[in-house]
């Protein structure tokens, strides 16, 4: 979870705008740049194994989604 708030702060950092939030085990960002995309990253336990999944949607662009997609998982690959 800590992984994910992290990755969402710095996309948010370096894009602008937006906003993150974390619960239990999702972390929120919403109104991201560019687009105003709304993207989750989910951190469910299932018998012991966090797998980390994630959702962008909006009302923008493929391409600004493949964007965010792409920088999302550069920055979690680091």
């Amino acid at each position: 979870m800590s992984k994910a708030e992290y990755v969402l702060f710095s996309y948010k950092n370096s894009n602008g705008a937006g906003n993150v939030s974390r619960a239990n085990w999702v972390v929120y960002g919403w109104d991201l740049r560019p687009g105003d995309q709304d993207v989750v990253i989910m951190c469910p336990i299932v018998n012991g194994v966090v797998d980390a999944f994630l959702v962008v949607h909006s009302e923008g662009t493929e391409s600004n989604r493949d964007y965010t997609v792409d920088e999302i998982r550069r920055l979690w690959d680091q």
